[in-house]
């Protein structure tokens, strides 16, 4: 089981949940335009093509992770629901509710063995449990969340950092002449003979296009 950076293993309903969610949003990347590419020879200059592109690429992982994370916050959601739902229901023997026939019909019903709770692990297990335990699973199950919802904000963080020091250096490179890679994961922007600019400021290359990943912290 991956324990998805948060030291210990998850959930594993939560588990298959995040990496269903992971699969969909890696689909989603496979169907973009291909990306820029990341390694240079040393001396040799970066395409004028690839840094112009590099803020838009960017922009499209930023996208990525934050419809991630929106899911992460609407699956915390849901499971906070719950288990306020299963702090009501062992107050009363008996609840009435509307039983649903179909996508458009109910009839009237009695929800009743309100402190029995049949509670899904993960693969098709099931486990009966009261509703005090099935609140602690679910409180388990929101702290897995939590720590994951952190770990992509901080992704999200990280990326939005690499796409304004990919756009400073794409607006450097229309005032200066080319950008040249030193063959060690730094590239400078350099004046061209006729232009009377000072060597500005070297990034990381990895800063500019690395991959952020999809799943788990960075």
């Amino acid at each position: 089981m991956r324990d998805h950076g948060l030291g210990e293993a998850m959930d594993p309903l939560l588990a298959a949940r995040v990496e269903e969610l992971d699969r969909k949003i890696a689909a989603g990347a496979r169907d973009q335009s291909p990306q820029p590419q990341t390694s240079q020879a040393a001396g040799a200059p970066l395409g004028r093509q690839e840094i112009d592109r590099a803020p838009e690429v960017l922009e499209g992982r930023l996208e990525e992770q934050e419809e991630r994370l929106q899911s992460l916050r609407s699956y915390r959601k849901e499971y906070e629901d719950l288990r306020s739902t299963l702090g009501e229901l062992p107050k009363r023997t008996q609840h009435p509710i509307m039983v649903p026939l179909n996508s458009v019909a109910f009839m009237p019903g009695r929800l009743e063995h309100t402190n029995e709770v049949t509670v899904l692990l993960g693969d098709n297990y099931f486990a009966e449990r009261s509703a005090s335990q099935a609140q602690d699973i679910l409180t388990r199950r929101i702290d897995s969340i939590d720590k994951l919802i952190e770990a992509q904000e901080a992704q999200i963080d990280a990326l939005l950092d690499k796409k304004i020091t990919a756009e400073r250096l794409r607006d450097q490179l229309a005032n200066l002449g080319r950008i040249v890679s030193d063959g060690k994961g730094n590239v400078t922007a350099q004046a061209r003979p006729d232009r009377h600019f000072p060597v500005l400021q070297s990034f990381p290359h990895s800063k500019l296009i690395s991959p952020c990943g999809a799943g788990g912290a960075a």
